[in-house]
């Protein structure tokens, strides 16, 4: 993977709602195991190589660099919508409350503290902001996501014909930016 030169990627992010608030410290852990145990599934071998995960505690952000990247990331959504739905809170029996947001935009990859990779740019820092707009059970898609998508519709991958794009609204982020998100869905998917 190029480390540092800033290129477009499709950004996943997630979030579970409410899990801080949970006291059970044992329903927390099996929570966060589980959605890292779907996004590895997810993502296997592709980490480091296309594709790069930012954990952010109770969800994260997946930034996917490959050509397919536009396919993989309506899929991934698909899949962290399917482990939501299936995925019980805990003491109530309610399924996880998972907001999800999905953006095309730049980034960059350096090598952290840690060793680890680290995304840096404007592409990771949208698609983050967007999730305080999201609500469990809707993928929030940007326009630039949607646009990109709308250009692969003719490529004959059958997942583009199941695809939608609901009423966009326009959101500000910090600093009164302006960003036009509206939610996707996928037939049989989400």
């Amino acid at each position: 993977m190029d480390l540092e030169a800033a290129r477009n990627a499709v950004f996943v992010s997630c979030d579970i709602v409410s899990h801080g608030d949970d006291p059970d410290h044992s329903r927390q852990l099996e929570r966060i195991k589980s959605l890292n145990g779907c996004i590895a599934d997810a993502c296997g071998e592709r980490f480091g190589r296309d594709l790069v995960w930012a954990s952010g505690g109770d969800g994260g952000h997946l930034a996917l660099f490959a050509e397919d990247k536009c396919e993989f990331g309506l899929r991934l959504v698909a899949r962290l919508y399917s482990w939501a739905s299936e995925t019980k809170r805990g003491h109530d029996n309610q399924a996880v409350g998972l907001r999800l947001t999905v953006h095309l935009g730049p980034a960059s990859v350096i090598r952290g503290a840690d060793g680890r990779h680290e995304l840096v740019g404007d592409g990771i820092n949208v698609c983050g902001s967007l999730l305080k707009f999201g609500r469990p059970g809707v993928a929030l898609a940007t326009s630039s996501f949607r646009d990109l998508c709308e250009s692969l519709r003719e490529s004959g991958d059958p997942l583009f014909g199941k695809l939608s794009f609901h009423r966009e609204q326009q959101v500000y982020l910090k600093h009164d930016r302006a960003a036009i998100v509206m939610p996707m869905s996928i037939e049989g998917m989400i």
